[in-house]
């Protein structure tokens, strides 16, 4: 793991995935504007799992919403291979680019762990018998073959948050994006929940970003970033 701010590809064997340039973020609240992010630079690689660490307020999860569309920079660009995100398929974009795991699961508490796995493999018009297996093979490869049928309130915090990665992961996405993903875990539940993501990306080389307070957890990535005021420190 390496703590830095700046980040060089050249020589590095790893290809350039996501590219921050002057990313700003304003919000306008009664009259005033409030810049929550200033010129965010940042460059990463195919294969990286990085760690936005910083103080509450610093900005971490609005940038981590705006590399995954989900909100709009003020100024500047983020590129996704090259190619500008908030010009294209906005949707396509989220839904088969990104992978999210909120640190509130947002499971869909009438359908059972397969079914809100299903769910993104369906809405991507993944035929129903393929999204249910590969589901079905996810919730394996996360230690749940014995909770497929399960609702939501029948299962464990840490139980729910591997449907929640195992949601992330259907679409085989090229970015997971973790806001705070085991905060509300105890640290042993959340350790081993964690373990079970880092794995995954690990042996399938996906990308990651993780925005954490938790400085064991951040610790395990290879690169940590610091925001603090909205900027990289």
């Amino acid at each position: 793991m390496n703590s830095s701010t700046s980040f060089q590809l050249a020589g590095s064997g790893q290809t350039g995935l996501l590219s921050i340039l002057d990313v700003c973020k304003t919000y306008c609240m009664d009259s005033e504007n409030i810049p929550v992010l200033k010129g965010i630079n940042l460059e990463i690689a195919q294969g990286e799992i990085l760690a936005i660490v910083g103080p509450s307020g610093a900005g971490k999860s609005t940038l981590l919403h705006i590399l995954g569309g989900l909100d709009m920079p003020t100024e500047g660009t983020v590129l996704f291979l090259g190619k500008d995100v908030f010009n294209g398929d906005m949707e396509k974009y989220r839904s088969q680019t990104i992978g999210f795991v909120f640190q509130f699961h947002h499971l869909m508490p009438e359908f059972t762990a397969l079914e809100n796995v299903m769910m993104p493999a369906l809405v991507k018009r993944m035929p129903r018998k393929q999204a249910r297996e590969k589901a079905a093979q996810i919730l394996c490869d996360v230690g749940l073959s014995e909770r497929l049928n399960h609702m939501p309130s029948q299962l464990s915090g840490g139980e729910q948050q591997r449907v929640v990665i195992a949601r992330a992961l259907i679409n085989e996405p090229e970015l997971i994006l973790a806001d705070e993903p085991t905060g509300n875990l105890d640290s042993h539940i959340g350790d081993s929940v964690f373990q079970i993501l880092e794995d995954i990306v690990r042996k399938k080389d996906k990308t990651m970003i993780i925005v954490t307070h938790n400085e064991k957890l951040s610790e395990r990535a290879d690169r940590i970033v610091r925001l603090v005021d909205g900027m990289v420190i």
